[in-house]
């Protein structure tokens, strides 16, 4: 017999195999504005009209980072889709945007039927969550460039938000109260320096609880990223929120500064919120300095939002009606537009 696809690396079946578990579970994603999902060569999303007199396309494309190496060496798979999805809504909700659909592309060296189906359904029950219709994606086979087991994810969503209701640089304003919401953990982004930090301590990340937590520190590593973007979305459109910014690779400093203006300065008070016991185990089994810490990490919060002084109250409360924690932690004033942490 001569040479085929599959001796050359690639398994046609196994990859329909993993078209029809998407499939499935896709199905409870889907709204009426789906008109084709997955399995066309394209999927077809009709644009709401009801709510909307000047609706604008807001996009996010965003991966999930060498956390995946960290899943595959502890082979724990399930939280990773969540991790995609919420890196790319969470981007998209900073604008006051409701996520609307999202694609997903997983690259393998090779199909593996277990990791592969859990991550796919991790995908679709994210979007679930996040209100979001799963309409398509890609899974690709590349030997070559990923050996028999390497893998990578990434993402892409769509989302849309009433003109009016976009918030960011042109609406936060010196004086604005600074609300953070709390994160679950590391979320998605550091894991390059984490792995170094515990480089050749697989044992130890299974074996063991954190204290207070219950969990290894191989599962606390892989906690995944909260979605927010529905709590945020809605303040955005009550107008209870200026801005929002989502807390990930650049840490808070580099992340918060996307938000302001010209001349606002966001003061952040460190011991106003509860910062998860991981970080410290992080910086001290690395010897990790405190501003690189701050640097590349999220501290223990996931997004941090601006909003006017009289509705911080109200901010504070619907965030924890969501079920998140959430804290005042500081707020903008005149200055260059910058970030400090005191």
């Amino acid at each position: 017999m001569g040479l085929t696809y599959r001796k050359a690396g690639v398994d046609d079946r196994a990859a329909e195999g993993l078209v029809g578990i998407v499939r499935r579970a896709a199905r409870r994603t889907l709204t009426r504005n789906v008109l084709a999902g997955v399995g066309p060569f394209a999927a077809l999303y009709r644009l709401p009209r009801a709510g909307y007199r000047q609706p604008i396309l807001v996009s996010s494309c965003d991966g999930v980072g060498t956390k995946v190496l960290l899943a595959d060496e502890l082979g724990m798979y399930d939280g990773l889709g969540q991790d995609l999805v919420a890196m790319n809504v969470n981007d998209v909700a900073t604008t006051g945007a409701r996520p609307l659909f999202f694609l997903d592309y997983l690259a393998v060296g090779a199909v593996k039927p277990r990791r592969d189906a859990a991550i796919l359904r991790s995908i679709a029950r994210a979007c679930a969550c996040a209100e979001c219709s799963l309409i398509g994606g890609e899974t690709a086979q590349m030997p070559a460039v990923y050996g028999e087991k390497g893998f990578d994810l990434a993402g892409f969503v769509v989302g849309i938000v009433e003109r009016r209701s976009m918030i960011g640089p042109a609406t936060v304003k010196p004086k604005d109260i600074l609300i953070g919401i709390a994160s679950s953990g590391v979320h998605s982004n550091g894991f390059s320096l984490v792995r170094r930090v515990f480089a050749g301590m697989k044992t130890k990340l299974l074996e063991g609880r954190l204290p207070d937590t219950g969990r290894t520190l191989g599962e606390e590593l892989l906690l995944p990223t909260l979605v927010y973007s529905g709590a945020v979305s809605r303040l955005a459109e009550k107008g209870l929120i200026t801005g929002a910014a989502h807390i990930t690779g650049g840490g808070i400093p580099g992340n918060l500064e996307r938000i302001l203006p010209q001349g606002a300065l966001a003061k952040v008070e460190e011991g106003t919120w509860p910062v998860p016991a991981i970080f410290s185990v992080i910086q001290k089994s690395g010897k990790v300095e405190r501003c690189e810490m701050y640097r590349v990490f999220n501290m223990g919060l996931g997004m941090i939002l601006a909003c006017r002084p009289s509705e911080a109250d109200r901010v504070c409360a619907a965030v924890r009606r969501k079920r998140f924690d959430a804290f005042v932690v500081g707020e903008v004033v005149c200055g260059k537009r910058s970030v400090r942490i005191c």
